[in-house]
């Protein structure tokens, strides 16, 4: 398992840990429960101190739109947990609905099956189109090469 070095970092995970066993229950409140919130509280309070580090360090300030502290605070709690909430809440309810649903995935493997391959063939087809050209007669420099003059070279149009 992967050893997590930051202590808000850990509270992050040990805080999801728990809700995830709670998921069913939303209306509880974070605070309520025993063992949650001091490892929620160290993330809070680490968003608050990288905001506060920020503001010390920040000269001009901007007196029609400079947001209030709460609104970093809160603004750097949104920014470190939106993407990883969103996936870890989404993931196993698509699992969830693909066991409840035996055909649907054979049809998500086809599907799956031909997008990768036409993508795959889109990034890097089998055949590489494009034209031969004769290069300068005092030769062409190409980032750190240099083709000599009058050299028939292959210019595929995917790399360009």
């Amino acid at each position: 398992m992967h050893r997590i070095s930051s202590p808000a970092i850990k509270g992050v995970h040990d805080h999801k840990a728990i809700l995830g066993k709670l998921c069913h229950v939303p209306w509880l409140l974070n605070s309520c429960i025993p063992g949650v919130a001091p490892g929620y509280f160290s993330f809070i309070r680490w968003c608050g101190d990288e905001i506060e580090q920020k503001q010390r360090t920040y000269v001009e300030k901007d007196t029609f739109a400079a947001p209030t502290e709460a609104a970093l605070d809160e603004d750097s709690q949104v920014v470190v947990v939106v993407g990883s909430e969103t996936t870890a809440t989404t993931l196993p309810s698509a699992l969830y609905y693909l066991a409840k649903n035996p055909a649907i995935p054979s049809r998500l493997q086809l599907h799956l099956d031909e997008d990768m391959s036409k993508e795959t063939l889109r990034l890097r087809p089998a055949v590489m189109m494009g034209g031969y050209r004769i290069t300068p007669a005092e030769g062409i420099q190409v980032g750190e090469m240099y083709i000599p003059g009058n050299i028939n070279v292959f210019v595929p149009v995917q790399l360009i």
